[in-house]
């Protein structure tokens, strides 16, 4: 723990009794820091915030709020940094699988996604995509990046692609690993999943032509 300074940025409208809870929780633990991000509205300027104004070194890991990471991921990140990469994208499983059937099905959606889809995305073209959480970054590169783009539905595909477009290199790592929630009702799965497609169909019309005839993407 003594390595770790662990931020917590959140951004609501109104006062809750939970952020005095937070408040007091850090005044007891110096590694940990809770802010509130003034005349925020989105996850992008939570963080923002953090990378622009607080003096962060060396690797930052990303996480939901819900997320679980093991307590290995950050020296298998270190570890994969050290070898040249600018950025390393973790395995995302589920862990409320037994909630349901629909938490069930999306355990088996996630096992296909990170499994297959990033561990092939790997091996055959050596890139990897972050996805927002469980994610591993050098401070530097974020912030030569300009960080997040509050305009994008999907700011993590949008980071991904300027990385990629700029020549960084990502590598995804199937043994780090971290927990998270799965929406429990078919509305908030749907309202999920449709941002989630709103915001890759954004960044396609952003990104496209450009990526195509960036040779260095794919190698």
């Amino acid at each position: 723990p003594d390595k770790f300074r662990i931020v917590l940025a959140y951004n609501s409208p109104t006062s809750m009794e939970l952020m005095h809870k937070l408040n007091k929780y850090a005044i007891t633990r110096k590694n940990v820091t809770i802010i509130r991000v003034e005349k925020s509205t989105s996850k992008s300027q939570n963080l923002n915030y953090v990378i622009n104004n607080l003096n962060l070194k060396g690797i930052i890991g990303i996480f939901d709020t819900d997320h679980h990471p093991a307590l290995n991921s950050f020296d298998k990140a270190s570890h994969h940094i050290k070898n040249g990469y600018d950025f390393v994208q973790g395995k995302c499983r589920i862990r409320n699988d037994n909630v349901n059937l629909l938490t069930k099905a999306i355990m088996f959606d996630f096992e296909i996604m990170y499994s297959i889809y990033h561990k092939s995305r790997q091996v055959l073209w050596k890139f990897a995509i972050f996805g927002g959480t469980n994610g591993y970054w050098k401070v530097d590169v974020l912030r030569e990046l300009g960080g997040f783009n509050a305009s994008m539905l999907t700011e993590d595909i949008d980071l991904t692609m300027r990385a990629l477009i700029a020549g960084k290199k990502g590598i995804y790592d199937n043994s780090i690993i971290s927990t998270e929630l799965a929406p429990l009702n078919l509305k908030n799965l749907i309202h999920q999943r449709l941002r989630w497609a709103q915001g890759w169909f954004q960044v396609s019309l952003k990104y496209f032509f450009r990526a195509l005839f960036v040779r260095k993407v794919f190698t």
